[in-house]
Formats: structure tokens, C-alpha cells, sequence
């Protein structure tokens, strides 16, 4: 058969715009994308009830350029850039009250210039900044409107070190996406070490609460993902990391980890769900995501750490005894 000059046009319109479709009837929403397999690619987007609450692309299975969350009421969330899979550009992001949680900026994969994490009350709780990667001159943490922890990047040296503000377990958070509440919960025992992101591990675990996004589609289900980060320092203070699923056993009080539990709602809410193959990588690239946007590690002596994160939704965790491991 002879394929005329339209014919072939519009199989040129229908391979560049065809989209997959996947309804996710139990959060209303669906995700269109150009290119599921045998790697993501071109654009993404999720609509949810009707109204955009994701957009993006993806280039030879990574992120690539602005990638914008909008919550629920239609606010932006969360917008940062990225070229190639490597954030490049300015980061916001933005409590589900409009007001901002952090800002930065990255090029090529690089942390630069200043950054500025704040609180829900809009208050800095803590600043510093970088150049092309390497912390630089003071970083301060706040507690209120005081400074309580401040390092000198230059001189590797505490100017004050106090304590800073900590959640309990059970601590009661706002999600930025849904604007619904839920809670948190941690082992009471800490990890101390010298080696630490500024402000210690466990600091770190409550900023990370914050930089952590629950997708709606993971919101009131249960799931319990296990992902160890591999962190690599330099003397400079300079750190890389990288980060996979993983079925290693370890122990809450011995080795470092940054748990993210939570209840979202009582049992009878809960949905059990086979997350799609395109849920589980999205998830993995804004758990990626939230690591990469922790401050500033402090260099002691240690070249590399194993962090280990569980990720755990709705399924409470007994902390006397190795993680649960149940993927879905």
C-alpha cells in the first residue's frame, strides 16, 4: 500500500504526541506521560481531581527541566529545574500556607550561592552558603531568633554549638500536598557521631520531614520501602551521595538512619494498593530529591557513611527489632 504525504503526516502527529494514560481511581488522578518504557521520556503530568498537581519531563529516563508540585488548593509547593537528571537552578520550596520552606540554588548538579531554610512561621532556621558545591564561610542554625549553632566552612571550626529544636515522636505535621495532617514517628535513641550534616543526625532526620513530599497517590495507603544512601566526603566538607532500594538488615541505635514513618489517617481510611512501576519511580526520584536539598555535611575524619531511610506509610514500625521490609 502506497502512504500518501498526509497518511505520513499523521502518523508523524500521532508517534510525537501520543501519551500513556494511567488512571489511579483510588486518588482520582492520572498520570499522562509520552514514554514509560524502555526508559521515561518527554512530558509528564498529573491531574488529580480535575486540577494539574504535577508537571515535568524526562530525558533518557531522567529529570530534565522545571518541575513544578501544586498542592491540593492549587499553590505551587515545590519548583526546581534540572538538566539531565542533575538539579540545575533555582530551588523554592513552600509550606502548604504559601510561606517559604527553602531556598537555593544548584548548577549542574552543584549547590551555589545562598540558602535559606525556614520555619513554618516564615523565620529562618537556618543559612548558609555555597560555591559550586563546597560550603563557604559561616552556616548558621536559629533556634527562635537566636543563633545556637554556627560552623565556620573556611576554618572548620565551631564558633557555638548548642542544641537545636527536635520533634518527638508522634509529632503532629501538615502535608503540603493535601493540606491534611498526620504523624510521625522515630526510635527515641539518637546516633551521635562527629561526621554529621551540620547540626547532627538527628536534626537532620526532623529537616528532612519537611523536604520529604507525600505524593497523593501514596497518601492513605500503606507501604514500607527501605533505601540506604551511600555518602562520600571530601576534607573540604564537599559531599556526594547515592541512593537505591535496599534489602540490608541494620540497627536503628547503631548505625545512622533518617526514618520517615508516618499515619496518615485510622485503619478503616486506608487503602491496600498495587502501586504502578511509574509511582515507585517517581517516589525514588523526589526521595533522591529531598536528600539532595539536607545542608552541609561536617567532615571529622570520616570518608563514608551508610545512611539508611525507611520510608514507611501507614505501617508502624516496631524499633527493637530490624526494619519490616514489605514492598507492594
Amino acid at each position: 500500500m502506497k502512504l500518501t504525504f498526509t497518511m505520513l503526516l499523521a502518523m508523524f502527529f500521532i508517534n510525537t504526541y501520543a501519551q500513556e494514560i494511567q488512571k489511579l481511581e483510588f486518588c482520582n488522578c492520572i498520570d499522562k506521560i509520552e514514554q514509560i518504557s524502555p526508559q521515561l521520556n518527554g512530558k509528564y503530568e498529573r491531574i488529580c481531581d480535575n486540577q494539574i498537581n504535577e508537571t515535568g519531563a524526562f530525558k533518557n529516563g531522567k529529570k530534565d527541566g522545571e518541575w513544578i508540585t501544586y498542592s491540593k488548593k492549587g499553590t505551587i509547593i515545590r519548583k526546581l529545574s534540572y538538566d539531565e537528571g542533575k538539579l540545575n537552578g533555582n530551588v523554592e520550596l513552600l509550606f502548604f500556607n504559601g510561606k517559604t520552606k527553602l531556598k537555593g540554588a544548584f548548577t549542574k548538579g552543584k549547590q551555589n550561592g545562598e540558602w535559606i531554610y525556614y520555619n513554618s512561621n516564615g523565620k529562618a532556621l537556618m543559612q548558609g552558603e555555597y560555591d559550586n558545591g563546597k560550603p563557604i564561610k559561616i552556616w548558621t542554625i536559629n533556634k527562635g531568633s537566636k543563633a545556637i549553632i554556627q560552623y565556620d566552612f573556611n576554618s572548620s571550626n565551631y564558633l557555638s554549638n548548642g542544641k537545636p529544636d527536635l520533634r518527638k515522636s508522634g509529632f503532629f505535621m501538615r502535608n503540603d500536598n493535601t493540606g491534611e495532617y498526620f504523624f510521625y514517628y522515630f526510635s527515641p535513641k539518637q546516633f551521635i557521631a562527629e561526621t554529621a550534616p551540620l547540626g547532627g543526625h538527628r536534626f537532620t532526620q526532623n529537616l528532612l520531614l519537611d523536604l520529604f513530599e507525600i505524593p497523593l497517590d501514596y497518601w492513605d495507603t500503606y507501604i514500607s520501602y527501605e533505601y540506604k544512601a551511600k555518602v562520600t566526603l571530601t576534607p573540604d566538607h564537599q559531599s556526594n551521595f547515592v541512593i537505591a532500594l535496599s534489602n540490608e538488615e541494620y540497627d536503628f541505635e547503631k548505625e545512622p538512619t533518617y526514618p520517615f514513618i508516618i499515619k496518615t489517617n485510622p485503619d478503616s481510611k486506608i487503602k491496600k494498593i498495587d502501586h504502578t512501576e511509574l509511582s515507585k519511580q517517581l517516589l525514588a526520584f523526589k526521595i533522591d530529591e529531598a536528600f539532595s536539598l539536607l545542608p552541609p555535611w561536617v567532615y571529622a575524619g570520616k570518608a563514608e557513611i551508610d545512611i539508611h531511610i525507611p520510608y514507611v506509610v501507614n505501617r508502624l514500625v516496631d524499633f527493637s527489632k530490624p526494619a519490616e521490609r514489605k514492598y507492594n
